[in-house]
């Protein structure tokens, strides 16, 4: 039986090693949104209802069960953001977080902070995900809102 493996060339690239993530081979990108009005997000219900994000003019997006789906869609602008309730855990979001910042956004705690992969405790606190900007207005408005 003959076996045989890829031998890439001193002048190829693997996919993916040029930077930026892709879908399909081709380049993607998180939204250019960074206002919080007329944005589409992914968030549990509740969050909806009690942070007045519909008064600010954001709109929940449909439900999508997977978490990691969610994320992607973010990844390549489908989707303008994604908030979590607690308790994603590291399984849930590294993956995720690789391809949503190589699409040239952000994805971390609702608190501002950075998630921390390597924390004997897997389970995170409630995330943000999306364009910096934007995730930065939904940060500075669920301070304002959520107690």
């Amino acid at each position: 039986m003959r076996r045989s493996c890829a031998r890439p060339t001193a002048r190829s690239t693997p996919p993916g090693a040029d930077g930026g993530a892709r879908r399909n081979g081709q380049p993607i990108a998180v939204s250019a949104r960074c206002q919080l009005p007329g944005a589409r997000v992914a968030m549990p219900g509740a969050v909806y209802r009690d942070a007045g994000l519909r008064e600010a003019g954001v709109s929940r997006a449909d439900n999508v069960a997977s978490l990691a789906l969610r994320l992607a869609k973010v990844a390549s602008g489908r989707l303008d953001a994604v908030l979590t309730k607690p308790g994603p855990h590291h399984w849930d979001l590294a993956a995720a977080d690789l391809i949503v910042h190589e699409a040239g956004g952000t994805l971390g705690g609702l608190d501002g902070r950075t998630l921390d992969y390597a924390a004997p405790a897997t389970a995170h606190g409630p995330t943000v995900a999306g364009p910096a900007a934007l995730v930065a207005a939904l940060r500075a408005h669920a301070a304002e809102h959520v107690g």
